[in-house]
């Protein structure tokens, strides 16, 4: 009777373990990029909500202004993202603003972590609509609100997305 040897040898174990190292080193890579799209996706809809909030509250026209005065703020602040940060997107009334600030917004967007954003080409930017639901060119804090709504997004995984421009 021969006795035959159960279990794996210590070469087959050393050969499965290297192939499942290739591959681990071939998936890290295409995670962080889905990471890098999903975090772009994510701001682009908070770009959009913010465009469409904006641009609803400036048609109802709660500052109660004229026609070609704006009634509604969209608000880039923060664009530089760092790993541990993303910038904010906000909605403001034109009666509580008075410069590139999110605080006490109507509504507000957190962009994802490592998510840096540019609107109208600058980190820091603003659109203004006027109760038509046009764009305005005025000044908030001394910064020209921009008169198109176009915006790039780029993450810290090296994805890029835009330019963009809200409708």
């Amino acid at each position: 009777m021969v006795i035959r040897q159960r279990g794996f040898t210590l070469i087959e174990m050393m050969i499965v373990i290297v192939i499942i190292s290739i591959l681990l080193l071939l998936g890290v890579p295409l995670t962080a990029k889905w990471v890098g799209s999903a975090n772009v996706n994510s701001a682009t809809i908070s770009f959009t909500q913010g465009a469409a909030w904006a641009r609803s509250r400036a048609l109802r026209n709660t500052a109660g202004v004229g026609l070609t005065a704006p009634s509604a703020y969209l608000i880039l602040v923060n664009g530089n993202a760092t790993s541990t940060s993303g910038g904010t997107v906000c909605v403001q009334d034109a009666t509580t603003v008075t410069a590139l600030t999110c605080s006490n917004a109507v509504w507000s967007g957190q962009l994802p972590n490592g998510t840096s954003a540019t609107f109208n080409g600058a980190a820091a930017q603003c659109l203004a609509f006027t109760p038509g639901g046009t764009l305005a060119t005025v000044s908030l804090g001394g910064v020209v609100c921009g008169q198109t709504g176009i915006y790039a997004l780029s993450t810290i995984q090296g994805v890029s997305g835009g330019p963009n421009a809200l409708n």
